[in-house]
């Protein structure tokens, strides 16, 4: 009976010895599965961002900007009749 016991401890060294090699790749697999769902995303997040600067490279800026300068012009002569409008209301 104790020859079997012994047995037993001796081979269940053996396993845990066995089962060492593999612990370690899993352990290393974990560790690479996480830095490759990093890589995904920012993957992900570098195609956004690629698609976002060929939109900022297609928009028309100039006309854009030359829409903003007349509207700026349309606010000024707004504001110079609103001042010469409340000068004859004072005067």
């Amino acid at each position: 009976m104790l020859y079997i016991k012994e047995k037993i401890e001796q081979k269940d060294k053996e396993i845990a010895e066995l089962k060492k090699p593999l612990e370690q790749h899993l352990t290393e697999f974990a560790s690479l599965k996480k830095e490759n769902e990093k890589l995904v995303t920012l993957e992900n997040d570098n195609m956004f961002l690629r698609h976002e600067l060929v939109k900022v490279k297609n928009e028309p800026l100039t006309e854009k900007c030359a829409w903003q300068a007349v509207q700026l012009s349309k606010k000024d002569e707004e504001i110079k009749r609103l001042k010469e409008h409340i000068a004859q209301k004072i005067k």
